[in-house]
């Protein structure tokens, strides 16, 4: 656990990193290469890079990377803000041509034979049963499942759950805390990691003043 820990600081510190991924059209950035150096050994972690640097791609190509290694990591789900489901189509066509990509429409139509689904959050509560068990998720602008008590946070944990505890969980935002620090807590607990806190009320009396008179 502790060279693993290390190797995974290591990795978020780092500036470029040596991966090869053969499938790739296109090359990425020294700090992309990192993130996905990154990303594939930690496995359930933010990429919080700022708008515009590219964690679509980085994230995309963490699980073609760990796909290469012998991972199972397809099918994969995808979930984002509705206006940016076609983005996440064309982006992933457009550096991974091979790979079958394909989106939820709308509420009554769902799709068959893909690699890649990638659905907009307000579609995940209707669509949370055949989006369970797949083998990693990315949720991108993951600071949409910032209230627990929200339903889409809900259905969010819940389809990270599924995937069992080894799956890749990627969270995708530039803003991870808008507003309160709390708002870190449920996204953490999607991916698995907020009981290193003592869970989301540790968390909070840690970090937020919880209970302070």
């Amino acid at each position: 656990i502790g060279q693993r820990l290390s190797a995974t600081y290591e990795a978020s510190r780092a500036t470029d990193a040596e991966v090869d991924i053969p499938g790739l059209v296109g090359t990425l950035f020294p700090y992309q290469r990192a993130g996905v150096a990154y990303a594939a050994v930690s496995r359930r972690c933010f990429i919080a890079d700022e708008m515009g640097l590219g964690k679509t791609v980085q994230a995309a190509a963490t699980l073609e990377y760990l796909a290469l290694q012998g991972e199972e990591v397809f099918p994969a789900v995808i979930v984002c803000p509705p206006n940016l489901v076609l983005n996440w189509q064309a982006e992933w066509a457009r550096f991974f041509p091979q790979r079958r990509v394909e989106v939820v429409p709308n509420r009554s139509e769902f799709p068959e034979n893909y690699e890649v689904v990638i659905v907009g959050y307000s579609n995940i509560s209707t669509w949370s049963q055949q989006l369970s068990r797949h083998a990693a998720y990315v949720f991108d602008e993951s600071h949409y499942c910032k209230t627990p008590t929200a339903q889409r946070t809900k259905v969010a944990k819940k389809l990270a759950r599924s995937a069992g505890l080894s799956a890749p969980i990627l969270l995708l935002t530039g803003t991870p805390v808008t507003n309160r620090p709390a708002e870190y807590a449920a996204q953490l607990d999607i991916i698995g990691q907020i009981d290193k806190f003592g869970g989301i009320w540790g968390f909070y009396r840690r970090y937020c003043d919880a209970f302070k008179d």
